[in-house]
């Protein structure tokens, strides 16, 4: 269910014009059923309810006599909760022998294993909390709570302040310390963590206070240029250090220190659009991340993008995925984009070349295991999209589709979908099918043909109510089955002068609803 009010005081006469506010709440649930293979082939259902609960309330400074609020001094308070329970089922078998499951339970295991703290049945999770102020005298934007960090290569979760001075010359600096969203605290969530860690017994640092402190200097304000330079270190304090780490010299625990820079820019009254960046990881001691690429803008129908990625992929330093996963590759992209009337066109290419196939076979140091024993043979990967969208009366109709080819092996496939309105706009239908041709290199059995399908309804029960029902099935030589239901209401109105009225609800997006968004809306930008 996803629930949007936004109040103005000053306008609707609740209040009074110089105390004036922004409100808005975003609450929504998303049922799911599905089945899973277990490790005997049955087949498993499982059911999910998600619940989220956003709360985003701004322009809290003051006001001008109109009770419009002034640039300086305004107060903001950003909060999102998610609320999991996954009704995991045991597939217990039936005594008589007749039939593969009897029933399900929900005790604290699955399958017969013991559940990770991350896939307990219930689960709540905070996914930030913040409250700021924005042009504090001026100079100062402050943040304190949880929080988030985005730039150009990847986010940062964290509980504590972040503060920026603006100066008068386009440039801010920032700094900003807190403990990292890890797993440590009660209430955090995984979506949030590092990437390759989880919590598990065999790693002593799964739960430790890993303080994380960053600055950054950047320019804002300017219309043709944005550009970033910051440098960030995680570590564990010493005590937190076993003896076999002691041994080895080490001193603090640094689980992360990355130096970035990024830049974009715009050309030509934005026909050009170029950006770059690039990314030193000091614990690694390589460039792990380096991008550029610009976007033309030909005419109103034609459009073109390239784009280079040189990536070396490194984890927070507490990761195993350090020592299984390493594979350099240098990515290049380009796409052309169309637009005819009701037709949007694309096409999409892109080849990529693997550094370090060799090691599967050559290494300077035999005692320490390939990265990948057996890999696949060749440096190259390339493949592609076409696939465009027509609107049609009532309805659109898209196809899509795609090829990937060479290391790893072959993935081909096609998607089509379509949307149509049965009863003016209270009553839509849609549909999806899908084939996968997939192959793989390292493990020939892992291949074969896949086939899909989708069918879902829309329901206007009123305006600004909307119930959305969808249903899927995919069926391979791995799955006779991977039925999965999916159940979302949505409902939005908004406080107007004139008091509440009904809105149009956001509906169904490529993820299935906003499932609370993640930038929040409550900061006055």
């Amino acid at each position: 269910m996803t629930l949007a009010v936004l109040a103005v005081g000053g306008a609707s006469g609740l209040v009074p014009a110089a105390h004036a506010y922004d409100l808005e709440v975003n609450a929504e649930t998303v049922g799911q059923g599905y089945q899973i293979a277990s490790g005997a082939g049955t087949l498993i259902s499982r059911r999910r309810l998600d619940q989220y609960l956003g709360l985003h309330l701004w322009n809290l400074g003051p006001k001008d006599s109109y009770g419009a609020p002034l640039p300086r001094n305004q107060v903001y308070f950003d909060l999102s909760l998610r609320f999991d329970t996954d009704f995991a089922s045991d597939c217990r078998p039936d005594p008589s022998g007749t039939r593969p499951c009897v029933g399900w339970a929900v005790p604290s295991n699955f399958g017969g294993r013991d559940v990770s703290q991350e896939l307990r049945n219930n689960r709540f999770e905070l996914l930030y909390a913040l409250a700021g102020v924005r042009d504090l005298g001026g100079l100062v934007d402050l943040e304190l709570g949880r929080q988030l960090l985005i730039d150009q290569f990847e986010f940062t979760s964290f509980d504590g302040l972040h503060a920026a001075v603006k100066t008068p010359y386009h440039v801010a600096a920032e700094v900003w310390g807190g403990l990292l969203v890890n797993g440590s605290a009660p209430i955090d969530s995984p979506i949030f963590r590092p990437d390759g860690t989880a919590l598990s017994s065999l790693s002593p640092h799964d739960i430790d206070y890993k303080p994380t402190l960053g600055v950054a200097v950047r320019s804002f304000g300017l219309r043709d240029l944005d550009t970033r330079f910051s440098y960030r270190r995680t570590f564990s304090p010493a005590q937190n250090t076993t003896d076999a780490e002691r041994r080895t010299g080490a001193v603090d625990g640094t689980t992360e220190e990355k130096i970035s820079w990024s830049a974009r820019g715009r050309l030509l009254g934005g026909r050009i659009v170029p950006w770059a960046g690039l990314r030193y990881n000091v614990l690694v001691g390589v460039f792990d991340v380096i991008q550029g690429g610009a976007r033309f803008v030909i005419s109103k129908r034609h459009s073109l993008q390239v784009e280079y990625v040189y990536s070396y992929p490194t984890f927070d330093g507490d990761s195993i995925w350090n020592v299984f996963a390493r594979r350099q590759f240098d990515d290049i992209r380009a796409s052309y984009d169309l637009r005819v009337g009701r037709l949007r066109a694309y096409a999409r290419g892109l080849v990529r070349s693997f550094h370090d196939v060799a090691e599967t076979t050559d290494r300077v140091d035999s005692t320490l295991p390939p990265p990948n024993p057996g890999g696949p043979r060749g440096r190259l990967d390339y493949g592609g999209n076409l696939g465009g969208r027509v609107e049609v009366p009532g309805g659109y109709v898209r196809v899509d589709s795609y090829l990937e080819t060479g290391y790893g092996g072959t993935r081909v496939g096609v998607d089509a979908g379509t949307r149509m309105q049965v009863y003016r706009d209270f009553i839509a239908v849609e549909g999806r099918l899908t084939y996968v041709n997939f192959r793989n290199d390292v493990r020939p059995i892992d291949s074969g043909n896949s086939f899909g399908f989708q069918v879902g309804a829309r329901a206007a029960l009123g305006r600004g109510i909307l119930l959305h029902a969808l249903l899927e099935d995919n069926f391979n030589r791995f799955y006779r089955s991977q039925f999965r239901f999916y159940l979302v209401f949505d409902f939005s109105f908004l406080l107007s002068p004139r008091g509440f009225a009904q809105a149009v609800p956001p509906g169904i997006g490529p993820g299935l609803g906003q499932f609370a968004n993640p930038f929040g809306t409550g900061r006055g930008i």
